[in-house]
């Protein structure tokens, strides 16, 4: 690992989590009961304000106050990770200050939507970012097919030996060979490719940032917890195939629209989702009911 011993490594089962809204305002109540949820189902730790987490359409305001209510409610039970990435550095820097006065337990870093920086405009951000917020722990994400701008592995590396706090990256690719490299050269990869979460696990990634953990906390948590070492790959592998449809059914449209559906067929959840964004048309929710139906109909052997 690179980084700092004082500094903490994220490993573990993290769940994205989709913030609920009502017509024109955050629904508070429901956002806390997904954060009681996970505190009781094994979740390592939740993210606010990522992509499932509908970022781009929040206000600072909004965020922020996720935030200070993810931290109190998750009351050191679980890590709270915030997603403070934006396409501007300045407003990203204001968002990470406030996220560490609430008491955030790591930062989440996306690669600057739409701009596409170049390799010197990125290492510059992030580095701003690592500055501005120098014992919370970061992690990079890495996500080019939402922003068009992909972190090679040598800056990547460089980042994390020039800054101790710059700890992992989620990687939301398929590139399962780059996870191996990284991982070997000590960099913490935490998988974001739910599809793909045993084979990140077995190239040595430590951890997830999922969707289907919204869903499938318990599961999601113990395959992440066995990865593919011995004794438990066969029970591993048993679990991964149960996820794998449902997994898959949670991205028939755009991040969050689906596991928002899903969670509200499945409880009081707002399936609201915030414009240009829109809900599922009725083929699709018919997949995703049948992919629901399918997992809760399962068990899982070994």
């Amino acid at each position: 690992m690179r980084g700092s011993p004082s500094i903490a490594r994220l490993a573990g089962s993290h769940v994205a989590i989709p913030t609920p809204f009502l017509e024109t305002e955050v629904a508070e109540d429901a956002f806390n009961q997904q954060i009681e949820r996970h505190a009781k189902e094994g979740t390592a730790g939740i993210v606010v304000a990522g992509s499932t987490g509908e970022a781009s359409t929040l206000s600072d305001a909004e965020r922020i106050r996720l935030f200070q209510l993810a931290v109190g409610k998750a009351a050191g039970r679980l890590k709270v990770i915030a997603g403070v990435g934006t396409s501007d550095t300045r407003t990203t820097l204001r968002l990470a200050k406030a996220a560490v006065d609430a008491g955030v337990d790591a930062l989440m870093v996306v690669t600057p939507p739409y701009n596409r920086p170049s390799e010197r405009g990125l290492d510059a951000h992030f580095a701003a970012v690592a500055r501005v917020a120098p014992k919370t722990p970061i992690i990079l994400y890495n996500v080019p097919t939402r922003t068009g701008c992909d972190i090679s592995e040598e800056l990547l590396l460089d980042l994390g030996d020039r800054f101790e706090n710059i700890v992992a990256v989620k990687e939301s690719t398929d590139r399962i060979e780059r996870v191996q490299r990284l991982s070997d050269a000590g960099f913490d990869v935490l998988c974001g490719e739910d599809g793909l979460l045993l084979e990140f696990l077995a190239a040595g990634a430590i951890g997830a940032i999922s969707v289907v953990g919204n869903i499938a906390p318990k599961i999601t948590a113990e395959l992440v917890k066995n990865g593919s070492a011995a004794p438990k790959a066969a029970r591993s592998r048993a679990l991964s195939a149960r996820l794998a449809q449902l997994a898959k059914a949670l991205f028939l449209d755009t991040n969050p629209v689906p596991v928002k559906a899903a969670l509200a067929m499945e409880s009081r959840f707002p399936e609201l989702v915030r414009m240009p964004l829109v809900g599922l048309d009725d083929n699709v929710r018919a997949e995703l009911e049948f992919a629901l139906a399918t997992f809760r109909a399962q068990t899982v052997g070994v």
